[in-house]
């Protein structure tokens, strides 16, 4: 679900999925880090997030005339 459905550039889903995690984890004290289904969510949420990087956030090196534009995908890499 994570994988295919989350944004990591987004924000708001962002805060909807830390408040979801927080909550499963105070509420259902079978959910902790040491689970083999939360090691499992984790690897999903690290999967998406380089996904994330390597396709949505363009850095180039070679484009100095575009210093908005860097400066713009930067602090979206940092979002």
């Amino acid at each position: 679900f994570i994988a295919s459905v989350w944004d990591p550039l987004s924000s708001a889903q962002t805060q909807c999925l830390v408040k979801a995690l927080q909550y499963l984890q105070e509420e259902f004290p079978t959910v902790s880090p040491q689970t083999d289904n939360f090691k499992d969510l984790q690897r999903s949420l690290i999967k998406r997030i380089q996904e994330s990087i390597n396709e949505d956030i363009q850095l180039e090196a070679t484009n100095t005339h575009s210093y908005s534009f860097y400066q713009r995908q930067y602090w979206k890499s940092m979002k």
